[in-house]
């Protein structure tokens, strides 16, 4: 049958032209069918703009046997430009129509109410069929207050009032407006959110960011890959949102210091306080931004519970997924006090669905009530015969779309690649618990160099120096390597990716090394010249082998480790040409396949902080390349700076 033919009989016979339609839905995929789209460019099936209409009116009629006929008057033109793939495909059948009738489409038995909550009141006569598609929307509740009223409740959420749409409910225009209003991710502006007086430019994509979350009134999960700027899009919102105060914000140890830096940078006059130890002691500023880690969080709870707290962010959020663990329960127990709730992890679920309920519920608790529904749902709940199962996975796209639709904002790193600058330098300011000790000896140093005149002081004098500055770096070094530890686990823990670390002394190398013992390797100098290329080749290939140890002279130059996108220093060489042919390891030159993070993990108000300043202003300069300067007179200089810096010459 001709193209033609096909045509005229979808024109003129409904059950022809219905015969057709299913026919052209069954080549749709599995997952398109399910989204209502067209995501596989295969010449078969529906196009993207027709595909959503017709998807719907394909599975209407399958759940329910009948069109209307306006369902039938609409179908038809857009059948028609697929007359020459029907004839193709062949085989058309007609279809029994049972056309719906005016008495059974009444829509004051298919209504939407709005109620007082935020809820909606969504009343039929009996259809199982709407019962079921009912039943799949999270959050849902049937109410028999009594015999007389008796309704479904469901949240207020783009998918709940698309699915009623889609299912021939009367809906109020004041929903359908409100639907429109909460545009997807992609569909947001980034151009349109105002961030005057916030103290750097944003990239589009972290502006886009900013906009979800004042899309979603502040209730979001900023799901986006390691580097990408979770840190500062909370900020910009805390920025735009200045009157939301005070601002809870729970980290993990190791990025305590880090929070309170870029709030400090970047906002304007922020009042930052940080909450140390296990015993409570009071907030002075009611409108500070409350820094406190996870593993003290269990102490404070019930002195923070007596605080407004108006805002709250979660970093790391993946860490509450265990319900049973205390730092849940008391996340969980102040979320409950909490309205505005900002969600950041680049890993949200680490294995299995079950793990991100925790941090749903405090986003949405309208959505997500209950933990059981959620694993029939999602995770396949079944009795193994001794317990309940939960960590199955099913019905994943459609769980996907549900986060995507209401709270959930992700992008991986190469998606927004062209906006990232080949390399993002991060220092991360850590504490040392040997504070006293090391004041004492910087003291000393001090006072030992108000006994010279640098100006004129022999190569002996200069050593001495040297040798007392080595002193403080160790001191800094022996300080902070349990924060370095966990700094570490935290990203092993927070993504997937690999790692590259590089070090001056063997002793990190080693203690790197045994911590780390079955997913590191190293090359330092005690590795022999023969064996180095093999163990590279291992950290490139093996999916086990995540942390690789490098001595930034052994492993600065001649391998390539692009298997990682971040490394970290945790010690700094003398000279800035150094770190950079280090981390040149990660991202070749002239290579544009990725982005490297590089990561100063710097020992907060030491020594530390006066050489990663010389070295970075002193990168942009490189002199070592561009003047001809040698390595060794590099060191020299930074070196002469770094003395001049103490003694407040050219401070």
């Amino acid at each position: 049958m001709d193209a033609a033919e096909i045509r005229s009989l979808i024109k003129s016979d409904p059950a022809y032209a219905v015969g057709a339609l299913l026919k052209l839905y069954q080549y749709q995929t599995h997952d398109e069918q399910l989204t209502g789209s067209t995501r596989h460019i295969n010449n078969v099936g529906f196009n993207g703009v027709d595909a959503e209409i017709l998807s719907s009116v394909a599975g209407f009629y399958l759940r329910t046997g009948r069109l209307s006929d306006k369902q039938i008057r609409l179908i038809r033109p857009k059948l028609y430009k697929y007359s020459k793939q029907l004839s193709n495909l062949g085989g058309i059948e007609r279809v029994a129509v049972q056309r719906k009738s005016r008495r059974t489409t009444k829509r004051r038995h298919k209504v939407v109410d709005e109620l007082p909550d935020g809820f909606l009141k969504v009343m039929f006569r009996y259809d199982p069929d709407l019962v079921t598609m009912l039943r799949d929307i999270p959050g849902r509740e049937f109410i028999d207050e009594d015999k007389t009223d008796k309704y479904w409740k469901i949240p207020k959420s783009v998918d709940g009032i698309t699915k009623l749409i889609k299912a021939g409910f009367l809906v109020p225009k004041s929903l359908k407006e409100w639907l429109k209003s909460v545009k997807r991710a992609g569909d947001l502006d980034p151009d349109s959110i105002d961030l005057r007086g916030f103290k750097t430019e944003l990239y589009p994509f972290q502006k886009q960011g900013v906009a979800f979350i004042e899309s979603r009134k502040g209730n979001a999960l900023i799901a986006d890959d390691m580097g990408l700027g979770k840190t500062i899009q909370a900020l910009a919102w805390l920025h735009r949102n200045q009157g939301l105060r005070p601002v809870l914000i729970i980290v993990p140890a190791s990025i305590k210091l880090n929070w309170k830096k870029e709030a400090q940078r970047f906002m304007n006059r922020p009042v930052v306080t940080i909450l140390y130890g296990q015993k409570p002691y009071p907030i002075l500023d009611r409108n500070s931004l409350v820094i406190i880690n996870y593993d003290i969080l269990t102490y404070w709870t019930e002195a923070l519970l007596k605080y407004d707290f108006s805002v709250m962010i979660l970093d790391e959020a993946h860490r509450t997924k265990n319900a049973k663990a205390l730092r849940t329960k008391a996340v969980l127990r102040l979320s409950r006090k909490i309205k505005h709730i900002i969600a950041l992890t680049g890993t949200p679920i680490l294995n299995r669905p079950i793990e991100i309920f925790n941090v749903l519920k405090m986003l949405r608790p309208d959505l997500f009530r209950s933990s059981w529904e959620f694993a029939r749902r999602f995770c396949g709940l079944h009795h193994n015969g001794y317990a309940w199962d939960m960590s199955g996975a099913t019905n994943k796209k459609e769980l996907f779309k549900l986060l995507t639709s209401e709270i959930m904002l992700r992008r991986k790193k190469s998606e927004v690649l062209t906006e990232l600058p080949d390399k993002q330098r991060i220092p991360i300011p850590v504490e040392i618990n040997n504070f006293e000790e090391y004041q004492q000896a910087d003291y000393d140093f001090k006072s030992y160099l108000e006994t010279i005149d640098l100006a004129k002081a022999q190569r002996a004098e200069r050593a001495q120096a040297l040798a007392k500055i080595e002193y403080l770096k160790q001191l800094c070094l022996e300080g902070k390597m349990d924060i370095c530890f966990r700094w570490i686990d935290d990203f092993l823990e927070g993504c997937d990716e690999k790692l590259v670390i590089f070090a001056t002394h063997k002793k990190v190398i080693r203690a790197l090394e045994g911590r780390y013992w079955g997913s590191i390797v190293k090359i330092d100098g005690s590795v022999p010249q023969d064996k180095r290329q093999g163990i590279v080749e291992l950290f490139q290939e093996s999916p086990k082998i995540r942390l690789f140890a490098g001595n930034i002279q052994a492993a600065g130059e001649g391998i390539t480790l692009t298997a990682a996108s971040n490394c970290a220093f945790l010690e700094l060489p003398w000279t800035p040409g150094a770190l950079e042919q280090a981390s040149d390891r990660l991202h070749r030159i002239g290579q544009e396949a990725d982005s490297v993070n590089i990561y100063y993990l710097v020992a907060q108000g030491t020594i530390e902080e006066r050489i990663l300043s010389l070295l970075d202003s002193k990168r942009k300069v490189l002199d070592e390349v561009l003047d001809g300067i040698s390595p060794d007179q590099a060191q020299r200089s930074t070196l002469s700076e770094l003395l001049m810096n103490y003694k407040g010459v050219n401070n």
